[in-house]
């Protein structure tokens, strides 16, 4: 007697069928595109977070502390 409820149905093989056939990036290639997106962000976060903290211990504003390392950009 054949199980039923184990057997796949012609549906839930051509799904199986279409899954197997896509191509779907590995971790590595995923893993490049995030960094390639979030990298040029996080750095720029990271110098402001920076910038912050040396204005704070010099008793400056951000403001103030952004235009002696950048002059012609604030």
């Amino acid at each position: 007697m054949t199980n039923k409820k184990n057997a796949p149905s012609d549906q839930q093989e051509s799904d199986y069928e279409l899954l197997n056939s896509l191509t779907l990036p590995g971790f590595a290639e995923v893993l490049r595109d995030v960094d390639y997106c979030l990298r040029p962000i996080f750095i720029e976060l990271v110098l402001l977070v920076a910038i912050k903290e040396v204005a704070k211990e010099r008793g400056l504003t951000l403001s103030e502390q952004l235009k002696i390392w950048r002059p012609f950009d604030v």
